[in-house]
């Protein structure tokens, strides 16, 4: 495992833009590592799922009463806070292997969520066309650590793919998660992209799959309309959409919600935080955002400040003023 200080310190890779500081993610991840002790970090793996239950009218609610008979098996599993990492690998992936190699320094847990092919969405969107793009997601840094700590999972595109027609995208689907398990043979999960909308706003996530298939494939919808329990969620998507509160998309704000002995997921597009800002940020304005962007990134004086700063997260103001309060069972700003 290589230490923190060994990994790459130079330029961001693209996109070098994002709506957040990638030094305000980075410092997340620390925190997470600092207090190890309180959070422990699942993946799917690590559900209770029932071996022959793929039912989605009974395989959560199974999964869930699982759960809670494991944790009230023991006074110190109930002291613990437990937070499920999920990445979208939507575009982008050079932003998602810098991360991951970060993650594997400081030993968090996530699952990564990936094409089998990746289409442009511009193109899509704008003339229909069904044009792959190259995703160079590194595919030896996942297997070296798959399934612990990276679970690799299936992020269906496979309805716009298939250009909205459900029988050519359920073969789709199936030749994605054999073409997967071909280089990730314990793939077993899956999540449908948020993609573009196609005839009667069908997208990925209106895909067909029920008990039978997910049964002979051997894989479980987690995301994205069908979805085992957590206490809380937060998700970085849509992030520029102005369609939720700015306060949303603030980790402190979810942290805040944790307590000990509830399950909490949250979801990150690795490529919505870089070093420099990203125009036209709906956010652009506040006082938050743009004390953050001014601390984190702008106000640093060269491109090897920028870095260590990046790579070590201790200098992101957030993070360290969260303390645990052991009696309470929270984390409190100071």
């Amino acid at each position: 495992m290589a230490a923190l200080s060994e990994l790459d310190t130079e330029a961001a890779s693209p996109p070098d833009v994002g709506y957040m500081p990638v030094a305000y993610l980075n410092g997340f991840l620390q925190f997470l590592h600092r207090h190890r002790d309180v959070v422990e970090l699942l993946t799917y793996e690590r559900f209770h799922w029932a071996s022959d239950d793929y039912d989605p009218a009974t395989m959560y609610k199974a999964e869930h009463a699982a759960w809670r008979a494991w944790l009230a098996g023991a006074p110190e599993r109930q002291r613990k806070i437990y937070l499920n990492l999920q990445l979208d690998v939507d575009g982008y992936p050079e932003c998602t292997n810098r991360l991951l190699e970060r993650m594997r320094a400081l030993g968090i847990r996530c699952n990564v969520m990936i094409f089998n092919k990746h289409v442009s969405r511009r193109l899509l969107s704008s003339t229909n066309e069904i044009v792959p793009e190259e995703y160079p997601i590194d595919y030896a840094l996942l297997q070296q650590n798959s399934p612990d700590p990276f679970v690799v999972g299936y992020h269906t595109n496979a309805v716009e793919r298939g250009r909205y027609e459900m029988p050519r995208a359920l073969e789709l689907f199936e030749e994605d998660v054999v073409e997967l398990r071909q280089s990730f043979p314990h793939l077993r999960f899956f999540s449908p992209h948020g993609g573009v909308p196609g005839p009667d706003r069908l997208n990925n996530n209106g895909i067909d799959i029920g008990e039978e298939l997910q049964r002979r494939l051997n894989v479980r919808w987690v995301h994205n309309r069908r979805y085992p329990a957590h206490a809380a969620n937060y998700t970085d998507g849509a992030i520029n959409s102005g369609r939720r509160p700015q306060e949303d998309y603030q980790f402190e704000t979810f942290v805040r919600k944790w307590r000990p002995g509830r399950r909490y997921q949250m979801l990150i597009h690795p490529h919505h935080y870089g070093d420099a800002r990203r125009p036209g940020s709906v956010f652009s304005g506040s006082p938050w955002y743009e004390n953050l962007w001014r601390t984190l990134i702008e106000g640093k004086r060269s491109v090897a400040q920028r870095a260590r700063q990046r790579l070590s997260g201790v200098e992101c103001p957030v993070w360290g003023r969260f303390v645990y309060v052991r009696p309470m069972g929270r984390f409190l700003w100071i």
